[in-house]
């Protein structure tokens, strides 16, 4: 990214003629400035929430494929720039995937070198598994997460795919900037 080296503000003189407008165009071309930079800085909001609900409908899907029956699916997006933001409610009454559950994202995450994981919150309802906590984690150069489940004198392990249940999950993830 390359920032302004030279500010043009209005003329100077123009402040002899008429103080008010000098003010005016000072504050409308210093307030532009910072929206070029801004945008230049942070990217685009882009995000599909609105007052009538949101346009992009979250999934399930297991590490061995097959299909979920959705009982109910609703979600929230916000990415500003590479930063991606995603909360979501996914119920489900059957499936015939297997393997471990993962949340599908909708946008890529970026490559990351081990251990570093984007670690999110997460419930789930209706399901069992070992141990006493769960957490959400975007996978690397993925469109997914994973769920995993841990707890005292329990191993930390993914979460197999449920065949019915609910879970409730934000994650924030850096996306691929080319999007």
């Amino acid at each position: 990214m390359t920032l302004p080296l030279d500010i043009i503000l209005p003329e100077p003189q123009d402040f002899k003629i008429d103080s008010d407008r000098f003010l005016d165009d000072l504050v409308t071309r210093l307030q532009d400035m910072y929206e070029d930079i801004a945008t230049s800085f942070n990217g685009s909001y882009r995000s599909n929430a609105s007052s009538q609900g949101s346009t992009w409908t979250p999934t399930l899907s297991g590490s061995t494929s097959g299909s979920f029956t959705y009982t109910s699916q609703k979600s929230w997006l916000f990415r500003q720039g590479i930063m991606c933001d995603v909360w979501g409610y996914i119920a489900w009454s059957s499936t015939t995937a297997s393997g471990t559950l993962q949340v599908d994202l909708p946008y890529k995450v970026t490559l990351c070198d081990a251990p570093l994981t984007f670690t999110g919150a997460c419930s789930l309802s209706g399901v069992t598994f070992s141990g006493s906590s769960v957490t959400i984690n975007a996978v690397s150069n993925s469109y997914y997460a994973n769920v995993t489940t841990f707890g005292t004198g329990v191993s930390s392990s993914l979460l197999s795919v449920p065949p019915s249940g609910a879970i409730t999950y934000g994650v924030r993830y850096i996306g691929v900037a080319d999007e």
